[in-house]
């Protein structure tokens, strides 16, 4: 669903740390063998350094296996201010040891 609020800086920053605090604690591969930890480093380059549809593309859309890209481009339709309603963290928590 669209939601045409664009996170604050405040949520921005908050994402990143999240993040950041969960990637060490992630199942690095999935079962499906999707490489979880570059998924979310790509998330947090996307929410960092603001990267554009067209860099994400370019850097991710080659992959053989389109996880990454497919990570990258959610966080950047998150700052665009259309996955609002669950944040990028949700995606995580599953796959995140408790400790």
């Amino acid at each position: 669903m669209k939601n045409s609020k664009r996170p604050t800086l405040k949520q921005r920053v908050k994402m990143v740390e999240d993040l950041k605090g969960i990637l060490p604690r992630i199942v690095p591969i999935s079962s499906f063998g999707d490489d979880n930890c570059a998924a979310v480093k790509a998330q947090i380059s996307v929410l960092e350094d603001g990267l554009s549809e067209e860099y994400i593309e370019e850097k991710w859309g080659a992959e053989e296996n389109s996880y990454v890209y497919d990570s990258a481009m959610e966080a950047r339709r998150w700052l665009d201010g259309e996955e609002l309603d669950y944040g990028l963290l949700e995606n995580w928590k599953d796959i995140a040891s408790k400790d």
